[in-house]
């Protein structure tokens, strides 16, 4: 399958059918080949990623937040198919945790009646491996992706049923970890905030704000279509360590606190970011990875310090 590769930009230090633009896949690399027959749905087995990049920012980290998201879609086959759970799952592989990995338990059912025991399951072995029904991710994905897509193959006796699974793998907990959201097009969202730490270093003290740029890979998607509101945390964060500080809204604003007034150089500081359940960005055959780009500005001056990636993850169609 093609994997979401990170291009974004210049390099940092440190994480459906579109009708909103072109295809929005930074290197697809090869795809695997069709399979699948019978009662099951047939799909896509898992192919190589590109070579993927990291990311994060010199004069600032990123922050924590997303879960494990999926889709639901329907389910693979028809009647006397057999049916898996879960349907096109999203799993996070948080790789500030020991082991690195992400797992999840599957089930079956055939006409309603659970084969669970029955049925053996299988997966390309770059993404991972069952034991049973239990799912445990590989450490990385294919080419150092940050996300990918692959199928899950099962079968019962003679009958078949395949599901898709998608695969994050990015710094989600922890003091340095990455904002991300995972957005289901047409569904409520399981996470809709992202919280991004950074550490102005302009050798003064200044009002800080946070901006947020659509990032040239995205194409003509613009991913600030998506959000909702940007938040100061004046109170601070606890796992991110940034300390509590003085937060003000902008004049004629909406009520949310957006400036920190009188930041000293090289003290952290916590923004949220809120985005809106998506009815935007279509979803494609593969997990779809979106950035933005969110830059804190020291005011007066403009001064800003290196762009933090923020990723949107659109599940695939099922």
């Amino acid at each position: 399958m093609r994997a979401f590769l990170l291009l974004v930009g210049a390099v940092l230090a440190v994480g459906a059918t579109a009708g909103c633009g072109d295809n929005d896949k930074f290197e697809p690399s090869a795809t695997g080949g069709a399979a699948g027959s019978g009662g099951g749905t047939g799909g896509t087995a898992g192919g190589g990623g590109g070579v993927g990049g990291s990311t994060g920012g010199a004069g600032g980290s990123a922050g924590a937040t997303g879960g494990a998201g999926g889709t639901g879609g329907g389910a693979s086959g028809g009647t006397g198919a057999l049916v898996l759970a879960p349907n096109n799952e999203v799993l996070v592989i948080d790789a500030a945790k020991t082991p690195i990995e992400a797992s999840t338990v599957f089930s079956a059912k055939l006409s309603g009646a659970d084969v669970t025991p029955q049925t053996t399951f299988s997966v390309p072995a770059a993404y991972g491996s069952f034991v049973g029904a239990l799912f445990t991710s590989t450490p990385a994905l294919p080419g150092l992706a940050v996300s990918g897509t692959t199928v899950v193959q099962a079968t019962a006796g003679a009958v078949p049923g395949s599901t898709k699974l998608s695969l994050i793998r990015l710094e989600a907990s922890g003091l340095s970890a990455k904002p991300f959201v995972i957005l289901p097009y047409g569904t409520t969202s399981k996470t809709l905030k992202a919280r991004i730490k950074v550490t102005p270093t302009y050798g003064s003290v200044k009002d800080i704000t946070l901006a947020l740029a659509n990032n040239s890979a995205n194409g003509a998607t613009d991913a600030t279509k998506l959000v909702v509101s940007v938040e100061a945390l004046g109170a601070g964060d606890g796992p991110l360590n940034c300390p509590t500080a003085s937060v003000k809204d902008a004049v004629g604003d909406d009520g949310i606190p957006d400036i920190f007034v009188g930041v000293a150089s090289g003290l952290p500081v916590c923004f949220e970011v809120t985005f809106k359940d998506n009815a935007y960005v279509f979803p494609q055959a593969e997990i779809r990875g979106l950035v933005l780009d969110a830059v804190a500005v020291g005011k007066p001056g403009d001064a800003k310090a290196p762009a933090v990636p923020v990723y949107i993850f659109v599940p695939p169609t099922p």
